[in-house]
């Protein structure tokens, strides 16, 4: 799978044709569970497009899929997203992990009427994406890692780069959960209560061609909304998904049989192209997309997602023994 890799002078000019807004209610949808919880997703795209269920970041929430609406839109793929437990609108669950959310996901295909799905995580949605190609089975076609973090419990080097996020890393969780969920709530309550110097801070982070992206007003006016949307959730919540992210995945990389898509931006000051190598490396089936000049938010590039959206119904159009990994 190769997508478009544009340069800032292939993007579509900002006084180009408007973009209209995204219905609020494909980005508040919600699901009932019989074990009382309730799962809040959003629906975004063709609605009766092939489906791809895209795990958010952290800080971040479902409303990330609203950031493919209009390429998935004109393409035909439906985008699903759903709150982890605690973030956003989803209810709090007293012990999940990446089983749990690949349960979850299962559970909201299951409603959708969904047989099969690609899985899509950005960031460090990427671990949640891998965990339900690694619980699911053939219901997961096929994995796209959009600057995906890596199993640290197997690459033990990457640690040190959760301390340049301003996020509590591998050291605090090693103190314990109480401290770890002290610190994490602390840092949380900071953020949400001095928002803009929090999002001031991730402008000063980001490469010149994440800024560039978020100077598009629809793009800064989503992503500000979807940082809120997670850091107005439980400290608690917020402590246990970054801990989840930190510890052992509750499965090994090489598991993963299913064939696995990691993109990378060489200038992403967030996740760094070591761990989309240990990624391609440890995964049976997987390949690099390295992307020159890119940082972390070249998912926002509608270029991109057109050549990223093309090459996938390319995939998807070949006979399911013409397939390869590396």
């Amino acid at each position: 799978m190769s997508p478009a890799s544009p340069n800032a002078s292939s993007r579509p000019e900002p006084d180009g044709p408007a973009r209209s807004a995204i219905p609020r209610r494909r980005l508040n949808r919600y699901l009932d569970l019989a074990d009382g919880r309730r799962l809040a997703y959003a629906d975004c795209g063709a609605p009766d497009g092939h489906p791809i269920v895209f795990s958010h970041g952290m800080p971040g929430s479902r409303l990330e899929a609203g950031f493919f609406h209009h390429q998935a839109r004109r393409d035909g793929f439906r985008i699903l997203a759903l709150d982890r437990p605690g973030i956003g609108f989803s209810s709090r669950q007293t012990r999940h992990g990446m089983g749990e959310y690949a349960d979850d996901v299962e559970l909201l295909v299951d409603q959708l009427g969904i047989e099969s799905f690609t899985a899509m995580g950005w960031s460090s949605g990427g671990s949640r994406s891998l965990a339900c190609a690694r619980a699911l089975g053939r219901r997961v076609e096929r994995v796209l890692l959009l600057s995906s973090y890596t199993h640290l419990e197997e690459y033990s080097l990457g640690g040190r780069w959760f301390l340049e996020t301003g996020w509590p890393g591998q050291g605090f969780l090693a103190l314990g959960m109480p401290v770890f969920r002290f610190v994490v709530a602390c840092v949380a309550r900071l953020a949400r209560w001095r928002s803009g110097a929090y999002l001031t801070q991730v402008r000063k982070l980001t490469s010149p061609d994440d800024r560039q992206l978020l100077e598009d007003p629809e793009h800064w006016e989503l992503f500000h909304r979807d940082q809120l949307v997670c850091l107005h959730s439980s400290g608690r919540a917020i402590a246990q998904d970054l801990a989840n992210e930190l510890a052992h995945w509750g499965f090994e990389l090489s598991e993963v049989k299913v064939p696995v898509t990691v993109f990378q931006g060489t200038d992403d000051p967030f996740t760094p192209p070591d761990f989309a190598r240990h990624l391609v490396e440890s995964l049976p089936h997987a390949r690099l997309e390295m992307l020159p000049q890119r940082g972390h938010f070249y998912l926002l590039d509608e270029a991109f997602q057109a050549g990223l959206f093309a090459a996938l119904g390319r995939e998807l159009s070949r006979p399911p023994d013409g397939r390869s990994g590396r």
